[in-house]
């Protein structure tokens, strides 16, 4: 296993700092810093930082997996015994604790349309899924545990693509498209199959670059704020600051007199 900015081995051990713990465990690293931090490990049981040069801390990665497990089972000690937490489900399954919380990773998108993915989806509803962790608390019903994985193909689904023009398309939609995830939407409902937010987003910058490059071959690169003004007329989509100084740079366009 190579070493990376979060992630070493040192003999027959691999050590983490931090971010690395969270990414086994689904925890934030803001998160752990409390239960690590020298006032609170004694109450949470965190792992001691192995002995090492240098000012970051390095946790060994077996004995944080291991506290993380441990946590998840404490936990569902106190539920109902219809419900389980992720330990629990992943003993039922078969498969070790780490590999749970990876695959809770990426069943999310999954999960916020409502649906099974890697693992089955969970019961509370006031979990926030928009959140790139898997936050403690999470609970299925027993009965989940034995619903087969629903894995994602590898790979595009076979089919049509959407185009610029598709996009165009969709934002003439009455009302108008306001977020990305509405976008892809309107995409699916010409007919695409499953679009999502990162599809949309890829098609909204393709679609503003080209009608900028219209724009400009008209009437030059003199007034960014007219070019801005007939950009937003054109693509009707919400532009940040943000996004039109990146797209105005690209294309050559001063943005200080905007």
């Amino acid at each position: 296993m190579p070493d990376d900015l979060h992630r070493r081995r040192v003999d027959d051990r691999v050590l983490v700092d931090l971010a690395g713990a969270a990414a086994a465990t689904g925890l934030s690293p803001r998160t752990l810093a409390v239960y690590a931090s020298p006032k609170r490990r004694a109450e949470t049981g965190f792992p001691e930082p192995v002995p090492a040069a240098g000012r970051t801390k390095w946790y060994d990665l077996e004995a944080v997996r291991a506290w993380a497990e441990a946590r998840d089972g404490e936990d569902e000690d106190k539920r109902d015994e219809d419900y389980i937490g992720l330990a629990e489900l992943a003993r039922l399954r078969g498969i070790s604790h780490a590999t749970a919380v990876d695959l809770a990773a990426k069943s999310v998108p999954d999960w916020r349309e409502g649906r099974d993915s890697f693992l089955p989806r969970p019961i509370d509803e006031d979990v926030d899924l928009d959140r790139a962790q898997i936050p403690r608390g999470r609970r299925w019903h027993r009965a989940a545990a034995a619903r087969p994985a629903v894995q994602a193909p590898r790979g595009r689904r076979p089919g049509p693509r959407p185009t610029t023009a598709d996009l165009a398309a969709a934002l003439r939609a009455d009302p108008v498209p306001q977020t990305l995830a509405a976008v892809a939407k309107e995409l699916e409902a010409a007919g695409y199959g499953k679009v999502n937010a990162t599809t949309a987003m890829r098609l909204l910058r393709q679609r503003r670059s080209e009608v900028l490059a219209d724009l400009i071959r008209t009437a030059g690169t003199g007034d960014p704020g007219r070019l801005r003004a007939a950009l937003a007329e054109q693509v009707p989509f919400p532009l940040s600051d943000l996004a039109w100084g990146h797209l105005a740079r690209k294309a050559g366009v001063a943005t200080t007199a905007t």
